[in-house]
């Protein structure tokens, strides 16, 4: 190979590499942007909540009662509107109105939870809100001014001590305004607006009866202690 040629080849591979590069920080740059102003106009990638989710052995009391033992903090509360994109996931930030189980690790009444929400590039949405690959319950985003019984566990690692992650459940947010129960779609996607009342996307009628019954002794339970 001459010298000419393996000049031309070098600078083939720089250009290449610099491409990549930019193509990057334009694909992180335009999920920040999303982040900070455009997230309402986003459409989400909807997973709903299946039957088959649920055991045949198990009723509406053993799924609240693993539900109470799961959780190191339950809570009352409402969304702030206040959130940031952060490795993959959504810090929501909610002002507790009442603790239901153990205590806040500080003196505040605002808490930090991590909605396990991502965004991602779909070929025929584009840019997107979908759920974590490793939470798929059916559970939209919070909305601002929504109240919601949160199942909370402490977030390890991350030196924050008033941040929490979702208890992997599909009970972990639970609306309290409103009917806390029903969506009842199973379609490959939604307007943001059509999942500001719901707490839950469900596949048919019959797994939308197994969560409310459940999410009825849930609210039942709370209301006696």
């Amino acid at each position: 190979m001459t010298n000419a040629k393996k000049a031309l080849l070098g600078a083939s591979t720089v250009i290449l590499l610099i491409v990549c590069v930019a193509s990057s920080f334009l694909a992180r740059g335009s999920f920040s942007d999303v982040n900070e102003a455009g997230i309402d106009k986003l459409a989400y990638l909807s997973s709903p909540l299946s039957s088959y989710e649920f055991s045949e052995d198990k009723d509406a009391v053993a799924y609240v009662n693993e539900q109470f033992e799961s959780a190191d903090l339950i809570v009352a509360c409402s969304y702030t509107g206040t959130r940031r994109y952060s490795r993959h996931a959504f810090v929501s930030e909610v002002e507790v109105n009442r603790v239901l189980k153990g205590s806040l690790a500080s003196d505040s009444c605002v808490a930090e939870v991590i909605e396990p929400v991502t965004v991602v590039r779909d070929d025929e949405l584009g840019i997107c809100l979908a759920p974590d690959a490793t939470y798929i319950y059916g559970a939209p985003m919070m909305v601002e001014g929504g109240s919601y019984m949160l199942f909370l566990r402490a977030c390890k690692g991350d030196g924050a001590a008033t941040r929490y992650t979702f208890v992997d459940s599909p009970f972990s947010m639970i609306r309290l305004d409103g009917d806390p129960c029903t969506q009842g779609m199973d379609e490959r996607y939604l307007a943001k607006d059509e999942l500001k009342t719901c707490s839950i996307i469900v596949d048919g009628e019959q797994t939308g009866a197994v969560y409310a019954a459940a999410v009825e002794e849930i609210l039942n339970r709370v209301s006696k202690e």
